[in-house]
């Protein structure tokens, strides 16, 4: 579907190319679409997995890639009225992610406390 649509519509040509994403997730997903150009937003996301997603694994992390801005497929930039004021999602295309790097682990008992 994304593929389809034009790139102009589903892309702010004003991010940097390369881009730093990260994404907050267990140890398994971390090839995923779905990537934050925040590394604080995806480090919520990573208690978001383990209490809801995985709750058998023990820690989340928190991983980071650089990619050529064409292997962005589309950017959600979050509006005041979403309640994810300056959150910016970048999904890509999971074959196209070059080398993921691990750069934090967060055990179950450093989330609890920030659970929201």
């Amino acid at each position: 579907m994304f593929r389809l649509a034009s790139p102009q519509v589903l892309i702010d040509r004003s991010l940097s190319d390369p881009l730093t994403i990260y994404r907050g997730c267990v140890r398994g997903a971390e090839r995923g679409m779905w990537w934050s150009t925040h590394r604080e937003v995806a480090r919520k996301f990573s208690v978001r997995w383990l209490y809801e997603i995985a709750p058998d694994n023990e820690c989340a992390y928190v991983y980071e890639t650089v990619i050529p801005l064409p292997s962005v497929v589309c950017d959600v930039e979050w509006n005041v009225n979403s309640g994810r004021h300056g959150e910016r999602e970048i999904i890509v295309d999971p074959s196209s992610l070059g080398y993921v790097r691990e750069i934090e682990s967060i055990p179950r008992s450093e989330q609890s406390s920030e659970i929201e």
